[in-house]
């Protein structure tokens, strides 16, 4: 792997209770792993990233970016809104092929409580256009398309729920290097209610 192109690759990315923003819910930390060109924000990936609000599990996703369009995300986790203040017990496995991000192969596990997600994503992409020429997303041991990424309702059980939505959500910036912005995933979630009351109820604390 070409340390020079590649910005923290497959990298477990703690990110300590640093970012005070001036409104509530705020980041407490995240969890994830990603990987672009240094210095290259126009294609870059993101396999999974846990963003926890006060303390709470409260979104996880996957993202891509190539030079020709915007962020996109390759799938959704939402988290209920009692899901317990607990710091997350997990762990994360896997490497990039050639030179990341044009060419991934990465797979990872979440221990949350008495409950494991398993998850898998691996694209290829053309070495001189830079667009994808393959993508393959798989949750607990299904695969699924990314094309419309899937949204998923994850219970205190551990127990996910697709959901469908046609909310026309716009991905993350590759912010790889730290963290993500809550208030642009905030924004995703809003968007998600607004589209299906299934996962405003969901969403809706009790």
């Amino acid at each position: 792997m070409n340390m020079r192109t590649c910005l923290a690759c497959c990298l477990w990315l703690f990110c300590s209770a640093a970012l005070a923003l001036a409104q509530s819910p705020k980041m407490t930390h995240s969890v994830g792993m990603a990987g672009r060109p240094k210095n290259d924000t126009s294609r870059g990936f993101i396999g999974c990233m846990m963003v926890f609000l006060d303390e709470r599990p409260t979104i996880c996703f996957g993202a891509q970016k190539r030079p020709s369009g915007e962020t996109h995300y390759t799938y959704i986790l939402l988290f209920a809104p009692d899901a317990p203040k607990a710091e997350i017990f997990g762990f994360g496995k896997g490497n990039v092929i050639t030179e990341a991000p044009d060419h991934a192969n990465i797979a990872w596990k979440y221990e949350m409580g008495n409950f494991v997600i398993d998850m898998a994503y691996a694209y290829k992409s053309d070495k001189n256009t830079l667009e994808l020429t393959s993508e393959k997303l798989t949750i607990n041991g299904e695969e699924y398309a990314t094309e419309t990424p899937p949204v998923f309702l994850v219970g205190t059980d551990g127990k996910l729920k697709r959901v469908f939505t046609k909310a026309k959500t716009v991905g993350p910036e590759l912010d790889i290097g730290r963290t993500q912005n809550p208030t642009a995933l905030l924004q995703t979630i809003e968007e998600l209610k607004k589209d299906s009351q299934e996962i405003a109820a969901f969403l809706t604390k009790k």
